[in-house]
């Protein structure tokens, strides 16, 4: 029996698989075997060898790493000829691998796509193209060049996976979506401070929730403050955990 330091309370559910690894770099040569939730509690799991598995001898700490099942990979327009290049099988290589692991799918269309890659002075760039984002007037996110090099545009196409399998992830529980919610509303600064001589804030009690529908539309300037209040309408305790995904980066930070 092995012990994953996380449980329902971070969203991983019975059955879930992870891959553990001795390095927290998670490299591959690292990779240890897979181990499946069999138990869960709210702040930890208790988890056992995925059949026919061999047993895992740890003499520490490992690190765990949940296993995707993607049902909506990243819709890659691939805006580059590489059969021009040396590396051209390389390249093709490694994204038959991601397609085969349900990660990336190449797509004919550019209006179809979630990701596109081009060619900007000698380096790779890819654009965001998800409609979430792009719906938005001048809103045009790209992620930072990329050496044209297979391994490395692997790499980045592999962690795009990754934050689209966290950000299309939804909740097993039902009473989430019943009994919690989310509000958002405008804050003014009052004359009070708190402890560390920061202006503490108010909200006023006719400033009305933004958030309709689960889209909370707010305005992006220095001035303007906004406060969130989560609100448990349920008899169970409730942990909440907030993460901002970065759509200009595709960083996930808490």
């Amino acid at each position: 029996m092995y012990i994953l330091e996380a449980g329902d309370s971070r969203g991983i559910s019975k059955g879930a698989e992870f891959d553990v690894f001795s390095d927290e770099r998670l490299s591959p040569k690292s990779h240890l075997g897979v181990l499946v939730i069999y138990r869960l509690d709210t702040f930890e799991s208790e988890m056992v060898i995925k059949p026919p598995g061999m047993p895992i001898l740890l003499t520490g700490k490992a690190f765990a790493l949940p296993k995707m099942t993607v049902d909506e990979p990243v819709r890659l327009d691939l805006g580059i000829d590489y059969r021009t290049s040396e590396v051209y099988r390389e390249f093709m290589e490694g994204l038959e691998k991601l397609n085969e692991e349900k990660q990336v799918y190449l797509v004919s269309e550019r209006a179809e796509a979630t990701l596109g890659m081009r060619m900007e002075k000698g380096e790779v760039v890819l654009d965001i193209l998800d409609v979430r984002v792009t719906r938005y007037d001048g809103v045009k996110p790209r992620l930072p060049a990329i050496r044209l090099l297979p391994a490395d545009v692997h790499r980045v196409l592999r962690a795009a996976a990754r934050f689209h399998w966290h950000l299309n992830r939804s909740s097993q529980f039902s009473f989430i979506e019943k009994w919690v919610g989310v509000e958002v509303r405008e804050v003014k600064e009052t004359n009070e401070f708190d402890e560390f001589l920061v202006k503490r804030l108010n909200i006023p009690t006719n400033e009305r929730n933004l958030n309709e529908g689960g889209i909370a539309t707010v305005v992006a300037d220095n001035k303007t403050k906004y406060g969130f209040k989560i609100i448990n309408r349920s008899a169970r305790p409730f942990y909440p955990y907030l993460f901002f995904f970065d759509n200009h980066d595709l960083s996930i930070s808490e």
